[in-house]
C-alpha cells in the first residue's frame, strides 16, 4: 500500500502547498491537501480528524504566515496529540516553505528545509530520506576517449630472451622479506598493534572500542545531492565506541562534574528514562553538542569526524568494498531499531548484533541519530581534502550520522547527512566517541 500523507498549510502559502501534493503524489504517494480532499457540504474539523487519522506522515509547512494562522496551530496540536497516544503514528516531517522559527514544541524534530534551496533536491530529501522512496537514477553512457591510440615504438634490434619465471621469483622473495621487515620494525615500534575488528576497553569511561585500520575508502555515494560525488580519502588508523554512549556512562561524567545533565530525563514513551536503573544501558538522549563534546573529552576521546563515522559504519577493508547499510546492501528491518522495526522508541545498545558493521561497530544505523565533529556544508564533498577531512569552518549546524528509530530507510543509509542546530537536545540523538 503506497504512504499516505497529510499537508497542513496557510492559505498564503497554497500555491507551495499544492505543488508539493502533486509531486508527492507523482512520486506514488496519496496525500489529503484541504484545498483537494474537503468536498462542499464537509465538515472541516472532522475531514481534518479524519485525514491525520488515516495519514502515515504528516507534513505541516512553515512559514511566516503558517505560524499565525489559528488553523494551522489546531491541525500541527491535534497531529501532535495523535502522535503521542498512537507511538508515533503518524510520523511528524516540518517542511520550511519561507524563512521562519520552528514551534518550540516540533523542535526536538528533523525538518526538511526548501527555503534557499534547489526545490528539486529538497523534494528529493522529503522523498528518500523522509518517506524512505529509493528514486530512479538515470544512467549515464560510459565515457569513449576520442584520442588518437598511441603507437608503439619499432625496435630495431633483437632483445636477449629473459626469463620470466625468475624474475617473478625473484620480485616476489624481495617483496616477502620487505613485508616482513616492514612488520617487524612496526611491531617493535607499535607492540600494542591492532587488526580490524579489535575490540579493546578504552578511555576514562572504559568502553568497548573497535580498531579501524588506516586505509583509503570511498566516502559519500550518488543518492543525494549533500552525498555528492563519491570520492576517495585516505585515513589513518583510530579507534571508534563499538556502541552508543549509554545512560550510565553519561552519569558518571554528570557525577563528576563534567558533563550537564540531559535536558529530560524522560524518553519518548518513557517517563522516567535517564537515571532509571532499568534503562542504564540505553543511549543517552537530550544531549547537544557541545554535551557530546564534553563527554568525550572527559573520556579522553573526542566525536569522531564524518569520514571517521561513514568508514566505520560501511568499509569492508578485506574486499576493499563499500555497504548502503552496516550489514549489507539490503536493507532488513530486523537488523536495526528504526522506524520499520515498530519499537517507537531507543532499544539497548547493542540489541542488534547481527547488524554490526564490517568493523564491528554496532547500531550504526537506527536507534538514535549521533552526533559528529564537523559542522554541516551540502557542498563540502565536492572540495573536501583527500586525507583526514574534516570540515571545522563554522556553520549554522552540526552534522548527525545513522538515523533512528523514528526513521525510515532513507535516513538510515550509512552515507545519509542530516544538519541540526547544535543546541539542540531530542530524544531521537545521541552519539558515540572515537580516539
Amino acid at each position: 500500500m503506497p504512504q499516505k500523507f497529510f499537508i497542513t498549510h496557510s492559505w498564503k502559502d497554497i500555491g507551495f502547498a499544492r505543488k508539493l501534493c502533486n509531486d508527492l503524489q507523482a512520486n506514488g504517494l496519496v496525500g489529503f491537501l484541504d484545498a483537494h480532499s474537503i468536498n462542499p457540504g464537509d465538515s472541516i474539523p472532522s475531514r481534518i480528524e479524519r485525514g491525520l487519522k488515516e495519514c502515515d506522515v504528516y507534513i505541516p509547512i512553515f512559514s511566516p504566515d503558517a505560524l499565525k494562522s489559528d488553523w494551522c496551530e489546531w491541525e500541527i496540536d491535534m497531529a501532535i496529540t495523535m502522535n503521542r497516544k498512537r507511538k508515533g503514528h503518524p510520523r511528524i516531517i516540518p517542511v520550511i516553505a519561507q524563512q521562519c522559527d520552528v514551534p518550540d514544541r516540533l523542535i526536538h524534530l528533523l525538518y526538511i528545509d526548501f527555503f534557499g534551496r534547489v526545490y528539486e533536491d529538497a523534494l528529493d530529501e522529503l522523498l528518500t530520506k523522509g518517506f524512505g522512496l529509493i528514486l530512479a537514477k538515470v544512467s549515464l553512457p560510459a565515457r569513449v576517449s576520442t584520442a588518437a591510440p598511441v603507437s608503439a615504438p619499432i625496435l630495431t634490434r633483437t632483445l636477449p630472451k629473459i626469463n620470466w619465471w625468475m624474475v617473478s621469483g625473484l620480485v616476489s622473495a624481495l617483496i616477502l622479506i620487505g613485508g616482513v621487515l616492514a612488520f617487524g620494525i612496526n611491531a617493535i615500534l607499535n607492540p600494542g598493534i591492532a587488526q580490524i575488528g579489535t575490540i579493546q576497553r578504552r578511555g576514562y569511561d572504559n568502553a568497548e572500542m573497535v580498531y579501524i585500520p588506516g586505509s583509503e575508502f570511498t566516502m559519500g555515494s550518488n543518492d543525494y545531492i549533500d552525498e555528492t560525488p563519491p570520492h576517495t580519502v585516505y585515513l589513518d588508523a583510530f579507534w571508534i565506541d563499538r556502541m552508543e554512549v549509554t545512560n550510565a556512562q553519561y552519569k558518571k561524567c554528570v557525577d563528576v562534574g563534567k558533563c550537564q545533565s540531559p535536558a529530560l530525563i524522560k524518553s519518548y514513551t518513557r517517563d522516567s528514562y535517564y537515571g532509571n536503573s532499568q534503562f542504564n544501558n540505553y543511549p543517552v538522549i537530550f544531549v547537544s553538542w557541545n554535551d557530546a563534546n564534553a563527554y568525550c573529552t572527559w573520556a579522553g576521546k573526542r566525536l569522531p569526524t564524518e569520514a571517521e563515522w561513514e568508514k566505520a559504519a560501511s568499509w569492508d577493508d578485506t574486499k576493499k568494498s563499500k555497504r548502503i547499510f552496516p550489514w549489507s546492501n539490503t536493507f532488513n528491518k530486523e537488523l536495526l531499531n528504526s522506524a520499520e522495526s515498530g519499537k517507537q522508541d531507543t532499544t539497548a545498545a547493542g540489541s542488534y548484533p547481527a547488524g554490526a558493521s564490517p568493523s564491528g561497530a554496532l547500531d550504526m544505523a537506527g536507534n538514535v541519530w549521533e552526533w559528529i565533529a564537523d559542522w554541516y556544508d551540502a557542498n563540502y564533498y565536492r572540495r573536501s581534502p583527500t586525507r583526514a577531512p574534516r570540515n571545522d569552518l563554522v556553520q549554522s549546524a552540526r552534522v548527525l550520522r545513522g538515523g533512528s528509530w523514528h526513521d525510515t530507510l532513507g535516513y538510515i543509509r550509512v552515507t545519509s547527512r542530516l544538519y541540526v542546530d547544535p543546541a539542540n537536545r531530542s530524544y531521537v540523538v545521541g552519539f558515540r566517541c572515537a580516539q
